[in-house]
């Protein structure tokens, strides 16, 4: 596999948004199933997450890393001037385990520029659509904690406890 972009990012901070394979669209849901370049530009949106946060988390386009592993497709219009229009390129994903017997969203990373414009909020039904209740990674940032709280996230098995009434 090229490792386009990654020395870049690594070396000069430059971090770049993935833009589609000629004549063809990202998929809002990556699979195993999905064509390799898809999940190629998956790998390197992973890898810009483990250089900002530090964790060494690896992943590949192997079949075998894709197993039980589903991403979720943060897409915005980006101008092309190769082709003088506009398409729809990957700013971000959600990385989630689900081997259907517990899902657990993974990770979460959107491209800086495109962070805080609600790209998350608008995904997050579609995250609970999909896999109803799932669990959420540790360690988690202030800003993934603080839109946890917003969204009212519960874990499953966790129990909410309510306020008791004042006298």
């Amino acid at each position: 596999m090229r490792e386009f972009g990654y020395e870049e990012a690594r070396t000069e901070k430059i971090i770049r948004p993935q833009k589609p394979q000629s004549g063809a669209e990202f998929d809002l849901w990556v699979t195993k199933k999905s064509a390799r370049w898809q999940r190629k530009h998956f790998v390197q949106i992973r890898r810009y997450q483990a250089i900002e946060c530090n964790d060494g988390m690896l992943m590949t386009t192997s079949d075998e890393c894709w197993r039980d592993f589903v991403a979720y497709s943060f897409l915005e219009d980006y101008y092309d001037k190769k082709t003088d229009s506009l398409k729809r390129w990957l700013v971000g994903t959600a990385g989630f385990t689900d081997n259907h017997t517990e899902k657990v969203l993974e990770y979460c990373w959107i491209h800086p520029f495109w962070r805080g414009k609600g790209l998350l909020r608008y995904a997050w039904p579609k995250f609970s659509e999909r896999f109803g209740l799932f669990h959420v990674s540790h360690p988690q940032s202030n800003a993934m904690r603080g839109f946890l709280m917003s969204v009212g996230h519960q874990e499953p098995g966790q129990v909410l406890e309510l306020a008791q009434p004042t006298a």
